[in-house]
């Protein structure tokens, strides 16, 4: 019985220091370094005032805001730097290279910074040796110019990648072949059209697609997505469409469970319900503030099995629609 004490105690020992050896307390001088260089370019005057080294407390970069390091090896995974450059400075070119020393970066946000382009030859193809890299943010800045789509297509490991809100009009140098991990795309906000769709179908790997105000108008097929079949969620709100059809009449998108239609106005409201009733997985129905002409029949409303979840708050329906309500056995009060 006391040697078995003695093993288990001999075992807890070896676990505690091996998690001691393998913990680092503290961020990398050089990374530390590159963060201070980093902050003369986010400069805003409430956002990172505590990247500054003023006793043995504050030395360590890992405890200060907006950065996450590992664990393990020190290193920082993350930066945060949404809205932290000033913002009197008006529009200016961003040096990519600065997170070069960041060897382990997981995630950088640079979301609402007036970043209008990149310093020349200084754009994002500088990141491409960062193969931790899986989320990136651009939203909310200035870009306007789609040769920055293509330093982004060499970022082969991206999972997450936010364009909304930026003044971009074109995909033409979004070379998608390589963004074969991309799960997550956001290009809300910009000032694109239908011919953005060839480009966005071929990534198969999209669970979630935000298409929020692109410009979208009139009949919008949901036949030139249906080749995402891991998509999960869509949004399509704020676009000019009056009609959502399945040209083949094949639903394809078997694994979409949640749909945003917000704002929209649409002619022929049984013509929508019927189309959307193929999407077998759908639970999740956002019809926020829309208009919906059309009377409708209880077919249409039956047709939606697995939904869950319906949102209608502010839209214009005939007031039929109300009665239907009762079909739709599979919703659940909210």
């Amino acid at each position: 019985m006391e040697l078995k004490c003695v093993k288990v105690w001999l075992i807890l020992m070896l676990m505690f220091i091996t998690s001691k050896r393998w913990r680092v307390e503290s961020c990398l001088k050089q990374e530390k370094s590159a963060l201070l260089q980093l902050k003369h370019f986010f400069n805003d005057p409430y956002s990172i005032q505590e990247w500054v080294e003023r006793d043995e407390d504050s030395s360590n970069c890992c405890q200060w805001e907006m950065i996450e390091c590992s664990n393990t090896t020190g290193r920082v995974i993350g930066l945060d730097l949404y809205y932290a450059r000033n913002q009197e400075l008006g529009e200016w070119n961003l040096n990519v290279s600065l997170f070069s020393p960041f060897q382990e970066l997981e995630t950088l946000d640079l979301s609402d910074n007036l970043i209008a382009g990149c310093v020349e030859n200084e754009g994002f193809e500088r990141l491409s040796h960062l193969s931790n890299l899986k989320g990136l943010y651009l939203d909310y800045n200035m870009f306007n110019d789609s040769r920055i789509l293509s330093a982004l297509s060499k970022h082969s490991s991206l999972k997450n990648l936010s364009l909304a809100y930026n003044h971009l009009r074109e995909l033409n140098h979004f070379n998608v072949a390589k963004l074969n991990n991309l799960e997550y795309l956001d290009l809300s906000g910009n000032t694109f059209n239908h011919n953005i769709l060839s480009y966005v179908s071929t990534l198969s790997s999209l669970k979630e697609l935000d298409m929020y105000d692109i410009g979208l108008k009139g009949t919008f097929d949901l036949q030139e997505l249906v080749s995402l079949s891991n998509l999960e969620v869509l949004y399509m709100g704020g676009n000019q469409i009056n009609k959502i059809v399945f040209s083949k009449g094949d639903a394809g998108l078997r694994k979409l469970y949640s749909l945003s239609l917000y704002n929209v106005s649409i002619s022929d409201g049984n013509s929508l319900f019927q189309t959307l009733g193929l999407l077998s997985s759908l639970q999740s129905f956002d019809l926020w503030y829309c208009n919906i002409s059309g009377r409708l029949s209880g077919y249409e409303w039956s047709l939606f099995k697995s939904l869950i979840e319906l949102s209608i708050f502010g839209s214009i329906f005939d007031n039929y629609l109300f009665q239907m309500f009762g079909i739709m056995s599979s919703l659940q009060p909210q």
